[in-house]
């Protein structure tokens, strides 16, 4: 499970901001827990003192060194007991005196041993989200907040005979089972339909899931992207890393508003160039487009379509735009405050 240099780089800044947080924090109050006790400053230099005759015990590894040693540890023991009944009268948790880091467990290094701590991963995850939701145009989107109600319940003339509701039912709860279930190994989606039936937040909410999971995951939209990416090919110097190289290798990939972007020849071949690696590398994506299955066909021609049909999963949209219905309520509304 991997996530972009950048994520890196600012996790460990931010793991390393809390180990010197925590170590100053408990400076400061091993300063006012000396000032209000002198006897506790006095106790830990005497547990400093058998510190120094443990180490001569050692090396001088006497006959009698194991015994005496023992006996030390003994009376450090016994002076740590009373400087933590000191604290605890004085109205201070035992452990005042140590420092408390966020994670006891790698005490904010990041790593447990060899390995990454959870710590680290959860803090991982966290960066990547908001990255994702800056990057969105509807941030913190969910599951949860996803409504079926906006979908009309009456038989519209292109829902089969059935309800926009029930079908998108339907969608909800593939997509649902899409992100509960989300690994490497998962197909990639295409989610088709009119603007405003909800494509973005459902990829927004798998999205959520699949960064809680640890992959690393990028939404753009494909009118910046596309942008970004010419300007860095006709840039003169060359890049370590360039964007399309972060997009095509990215663990799981959400291209926005695809057919959005300016026709040209560079954005054709770039969308196919880019589709295509990911499907050699077998890296799953969900595509959002306004444009049915032949108009995406005009668009990028039959070679961009038969690969997306003979890897992804079709997922259609019905319904009427919500945000119109949305502002529609909001006026009412304040009609009827008014």
């Amino acid at each position: 499970m991997s996530f972009s240099k950048e994520i890196y780089t600012q996790a460990t800044a931010q793991m390393q901001q809390r180990r010197i947080q925590a170590e100053k924090d408990c400076r400061l109050r091993r300063e006012k827990i000396h000032n209000a006790l002198p006897e506790v400053a006095q106790l830990e230099r005497q547990i400093s003192n058998v510190g120094l005759k443990v180490s001569r015990m050692v090396l001088g590894a006497g006959e009698n060194a194991s015994a005496m040693i023992e006996r030390l540890k003994e009376q450090n023991l016994s002076i740590q007991r009373k400087i933590e009944t000191l604290l605890l009268q004085n109205g201070y948790s035992a452990d005042s005196l140590k420092v408390h880091y966020h994670c006891q467990v790698c005490e904010d290094t990041g790593f447990h041993g060899p390995y990454r701590c959870e710590c680290y991963n959860q803090l991982l995850k966290q960066i990547a989200l908001k990255k994702l939701n800056e990057s969105s145009s509807m941030p913190q989107r969910g599951f949860d907040d996803f409504s079926l109600s906006y979908y009309p319940t009456e038989i519209l003339s292109d829902t089969r005979g059935v309800s926009a509701r029930f079908l998108m039912q339907n969608v909800f709860e593939q997509c649902q089972k899409y992100a509960d279930h989300f690994s490497l190994e998962s197909p990639s989606l295409v989610f088709t339909g009119s603007t405003g039936l909800g494509k973005t937040h459902l990829s927004l909410a798998i999205a959520r899931e699949v960064i809680q999971k640890g992959y690393g995951t990028l939404y753009v939209t494909a009118q910046n992207i596309l942008s970004t990416i010419e300007k860095e090919h006709f840039q003169k110097e060359k890049r370590l890393t360039d964007t399309l190289d972060l997009v095509s290798g990215c663990d799981f990939l959400i291209l926005d508003d695809l057919g959005t972007e300016l026709p040209s020849q560079f954005n054709q071949t770039t969308v196919y160039n880019l589709l295509n690696t990911r499907m050699i590398k077998k890296l799953p994506f969900i595509i959002n487009t306004n444009l049915d299955l032949s108009e995406l066909q005009k668009r990028y021609t039959q070679r961009v379509v038969s690969r997306l049909l003979g890897t992804c999963k079709v997922l259609r949209f019905y319904g009427k735009d919500i945000r119109n219905i949305q502002f529609s309520q909001r006026l009412r509304e304040d009609s009827d405050w008014m």
